[in-house]
């Protein structure tokens, strides 16, 4: 049957009681919201903080080091197992200037535990730095802030600069709490901010941190029972690897420290001897001062004795100068005499010497012709010898031309007489038998003849044409014979004038040698008197050098007598005057000995004290501790261990307030649903009456149910998704410091929510219509007044009606 009035009835139903209705889908969406935004906000923070730690690389161990992280330590820590990646970094605990909030500081690492940028950049020179978001509303991005750094047990500071610019605000995944940083080594002992700078910001010879990450947990919840067990597996290995590692620090330590205490004995007994230095100098100075005006007082004694001397002196010296002037005055006259006789001399000499070079002259040329013409004979005596050798090979030559032609004319008389022997024998032939000119053997003849007349000319020709050659080669050398025998004529008429002239110049020659002697004795004699003469004269120059010398020496020996006296006397007056400053100079640094000494003394003894404290607090000294941190159990890791446990209190939230709510909704639903059926109840009596089942009634407020918890389910299943996580992390976020909270979507828990709904809310209504519709139709369109008779009938009959 059509079930028009059915739907015309149930939207009646919603639209009569919409009041009803929304407190259903209301209950529905506060409960799902209650149990889905309780149930997934703890996996929503752990998402969150995993991502924020997996981002960042937040490291997975920590070591710290007491007194720091050695080279040898650092090559244990690298020895661990299954490390990914391995970062070494610098620390330092101050305090903010003019206040007791302790900071710490520290280096920027490249690889693990980055920092998040909240504003302006990380550092990159030495005077930036980066520091805490929480004190934005202190500092301002270009500020200058200042800390204040106590030095070590050794008076060492690790921080070379304690102002920086403020370049960034950072979070750091290490330090997520804002309440609670952690402890600190400075200040008030309670960690207050942090900042990051580079790491050439610290002096120090040893890393104070490590930091590793491991590949076995790469992917793993850290907040998971995996993770924690993996990673104490990795901390008790390095703790292994550790174990030995405080007596090895301890013993560097030591060494280290011996050093310094070597170098603080050394500038304590440098100290020492500076003081003595400088008590020996004050003695040694008066001594000096003492010696120094002996000393003046004998220089004084020795000056007057040579000025005394030196007067002396020059008194012997104008006595010597008067004798020598006399001498040179005699020397000179005699000079003058022995120069006349010389030039005299000299003029007669050169008058010789000139008639000498001009003979010469003469002897020179005639020699030069001779000799021209000795080279004249002798080449014309080898053109002779040479002409006479050419005449004799042109007279062989024609000697064996003439012997040629003959043989040739011989030969050409023998050729002549052959001819005309066959020319003969050819005529006789043809005249005893003129046919046999025809016959071809005997034409041979003819043609031998002719080929032999050919030759015979042609001989006869080269005969004449040599004979034409001969004789005038003939010629020739009858011509030459001739011309030779003049030249031979003229030759030996210029060897004969030859000879006359060199006998003459022989003649010559010895007359000049005799002279050229004669005039070289008398040069010789000449040169002897000029030498003599010279040797005076250079006697005479030397003593009047000698004497000028003598005269220029005696006045420099005045001025430098004056000037002797004077500067002897300027130097005891300087040297009286150095004394009277030098005892002034040691009566100011005795004052100032008196002064500092005492000074100097105290500061020894303090030294020698703090040496001995020193040397005590190293015999003290103990191992340092080595701490293998996880990320729960560093000294600022309470963000990450309150993080963790604020997760797990939503976490336990979720498993008994959503589903009370769950409870309270259900009787809720209960309730509405019995008096929403018993006020249809007159309606579904009707729609009974009418014919339709009564499945089809119950469906109706099932149906009325159903949309109610699957809408209020949506809206609280949404609502769960986003408004609650947020909810919680408004509640949280102030006090840690992570990003905003991720929202994930969660299928499973949305279906158990739908699920739960339906039957809060569609088997309450299932249940109760079930119950009232069992009635006849009669009965359930009773009115009102009569609902209590017939509702005590219906139990009655429900309690015996299996009987």
């Amino acid at each position: 049957m059509s079930k028009k009035t059915l739907w015309k009835d149930i939207r009646k139903s919603f639209t009569t009681s919409w009041g009803r209705f929304f407190s259903i889908l209301l209950l529905m969406m506060l409960g799902s919201f209650a149990l889905v935004g309780l149930w997934i906000a703890g996996p929503d923070m752990r998402a969150t903080g995993e991502t924020y730690f997996k981002q960042y690389h937040l490291a997975d161990l920590t070591v710290i080091g007491e007194d720091g992280l050695d080279a040898h330590d650092q090559k244990t820590i690298q020895r661990a197992s299954g490390t990914e990646q391995i970062e070494f970094g610098y620390l330092k605990d101050v305090t903010l200037k003019g206040t007791h909030s302790s900071f710490r500081i520290l280096s920027k690492p490249t690889k693990i535990s980055q920092y998040r940028l909240d504003s302006g950049r990380m550092p990159k020179a030495t005077n930036e730095i980066a520091i805490d978001a929480n004190y934005k509303s202190k500092y301002k991005l270009g500020d200058t802030i200042k800390f204040v750094q106590r030095a070590d047990q050794t008076g060492s500071k690790v921080l070379k600069r304690i102002s920086f610019k403020v370049v960034g605000f950072v979070y750091s995944p290490e330090i997520i709490s804002s309440i609670n940083k952690g402890n600190s080594t400075s200040g008030s002992g309670d960690l207050k901010g942090y900042g990051v700078v580079t790491s050439n910001n610290f002096d120090s010879d040893v890393y104070m941190m490590a930091r590793l990450t491991y590949r076995n947990t790469k992917g793993l919840d850290p907040y998971s029972s995996q993770y924690t067990d993996r990673i104490q597996a990795h901390k008790t290995a390095l703790n292994h690897l550790l174990q030995n590692a405080p007596q090895a620090r301890l013993a560097a330590i030591k060494k280290q420290y011996q050093a310094k205490i070597d170098a603080g004995q050394k500038k304590l007994d440098d100290a020492k001897a500076q003081l003595n230095a400088a008590q020996e100098q004050l003695t040694t100075g008066a001594q000096q001062l003492a010696t120094a005006k002996q000393q003046v007082a004998a220089k004084q004694q020795e000056l007057d004795a040579g000025v005394k001397n030196g007067q002396a002196q020059i008194a012997s010296g104008e006595t010597q100068l008067q004798q020598a002037s006399t001498q040179l005055s005699q020397s000179r006259q005699q000079l003058t005499t022995a120069k006349q006789q010389l030039v005299a001399g000299q003029q007669q000499l050169d008058d010789k010497h000139q008639a000498l070079v001009a003979a010469k002259q003469q002897l020179d040329a005639a020699k030069q012709q001779l000799d021209n013409s000795q080279q004249q004979l002798a080449t014309a005596k080898q053109q002779l010898t040479t002409g006479q050798q050419q005449l004799n090979a042109k007279q062989q030559d024609l000697t064996t031309a003439k012997q040629q032609l003959n043989a040739a004319k011989q030969q050409l008389d023998a050729s002549q007489q052959q001819l005309t022997i066959a020319k003969q024998k050819i005529d006789a032939a043809l005249a005893q038998n003129p046919a046999i000119a025809e016959n071809p053997a005997f034409q041979q003849q003819p043609a031998s003849y002719q080929a032999g007349v050919a030759q015979y000319n042609g001989g006869l020709k080269t005969y004449n044409q040599n004979l034409a050659v001969y004789n005038q080669n003939m010629a020739n050398w009858t011509a030459a014979s001739q011309e030779l025998a003049k030249k031979i004529s003229t030759y030996q008429s210029g060897t004969a004038q030859y000879s006359s002239g060199l006998a003459t110049y022989n003649q010559n020659l010895e007359t000049y040698n005799k002279n050229v002697a004669a005039w070289t004795a008398a040069n010789q004699q000449l040169q002897q008197k000029s030498s003599e003469f010279n040797a005076g004269e250079a006697q005479l120059q030397q003593g009047q050098e000698q004497y000028a010398s003598k005269q220029v020496a005696l006045a420099q020996a005045k001025q430098q007598l004056a000037a002797t006296q004077q500067s002897g006397q300027q130097q005891l007056d300087a040297a009286n005057q150095e004394i009277v400053t030098n005892e002034a100079t040691l009566k100011t640094k005795q004052a100032a000995y008196d002064k500092q000494s005492p000074s100097a003394q105290k500061k020894i003894q303090a030294g020698t004290v703090t040496l001995e404290d020193a040397k005590e607090a190293l015999s003290k000294l103990e191992a340092p501790t080595y701490t293998v941190d996880t990320r729960r159990e560093t000294p600022t890791g309470q963000g990450y261990t309150v993080y963790d446990s604020t997760s797990n209190i939503v976490d336990s939230l979720a498993n008994i307030f959503p589903f009370f709510m769950y409870f309270v909704a259900a009787l809720v639903t209960f309730t509405t649903m019995t008096r929403f059926v018993d006020e249809e109840r007159i309606n579904s009596g009707t729609l009974v009456a009418l014919g339709y089942t009564r499945r089809d009634v119950i469906n109706k407020f099932t149906m009325y149910g159903f949309l109610a918890s699957l809408i209020g389910s949506l809206l609280g299943i949404t609502a769960g998704h986003i408004i609650l996580p947020m909810i919680v992390y408004q509640a949280y976020h102030n006090g840690i410091n992570v990003p905003p909270i991720e929202l994930h979507f969660y299928p499973g828990i949305s279906a158990i929510a739908l699920l739960l709904a339906m039957v809060s809310a569609v088997l309450p209504a299932w249940w109760v219509a079930s119950r009232e519709l069992n009635a006849r139709p009669a009965e359930l369109m009773l009115q009102s007044h009569q609902l209590t008779d017939r509702r005590f009938s219906w139990k009655e009959s429900h309690s015996f009606g299996g009987a």
